[in-house]
């Protein structure tokens, strides 16, 4: 663990709790009433449960809060801030890639998507923008769907070529043909 200095530094808190504790034995025991000292015995299964409640009704959070809110918590606000799922993994146990189940959407995120399936600017439209482009003629198919003569040479040069090989990829109602010879 990093340590960051300050009374919020978590290093430090682990440090006293470690130390408290003699570095030996189960990581949650019971505190005895003198000072900062703890017995051998580990706190019980219904006693950590009842931590977090008791935590969060301190901080004046409202809602039902179990320790399982705790490490999503943690997860969520790791995806947040960017880091990468094995450093996540790593920091709340997890063996598998369930992890991947915290991920939640974000005004930020929820922005960067549909600014990347709008339409493209003027600025970044690559290739017809000064070109000046033959007349097409719509053909009509019988499922109703007008495809220009243009498209449909395109497709034909993809498909039907000698000894090629192609990729068509739909983008934001254009056809974008790569042909690979």
């Amino acid at each position: 663990m990093f340590q960051l200095s300050g009374s919020r530094c978590l290093y430090e808190h682990f440090e006293t709790y470690l130390n408290a504790l003699g570095n030996d034995g189960f990581f949650y025991r019971k505190p005895l009433t003198s000072g900062i000292r703890y017995g051998k015995q580990p706190l019980s299964v219904n006693k950590l449960e009842s931590l977090m409640k008791e935590m969060c009704g301190k901080a004046g959070l409202k809602g039902n809060f179990t320790n399982h809110s705790g490490k999503r918590s943690c997860a969520t606000s790791l995806y947040k801030a960017g880091l990468d799922e094995q450093s996540i993994m790593d920091r709340t146990g997890h063996r598998s890639t369930a992890v991947r189940a915290y991920k939640t959407k974000t005004n930020e995120k929820e922005e960067k998507v549909s600014m990347a399936l709008n339409p493209p600017s003027e600025e970044n439209t690559v290739g017809t923008r000064d070109q000046k482009l033959p007349p097409t003629k719509k053909i009509k198919f019988d499922n109703s769907l007008e495809v220009h003569d243009d498209t449909r040479q395109g497709l034909s040069v993809i498909t039907n070529g000698p000894a090629s090989r192609g990729n068509v990829s739909y983008n934001n109602c254009h056809f974008t043909y790569t042909v690979t010879k």
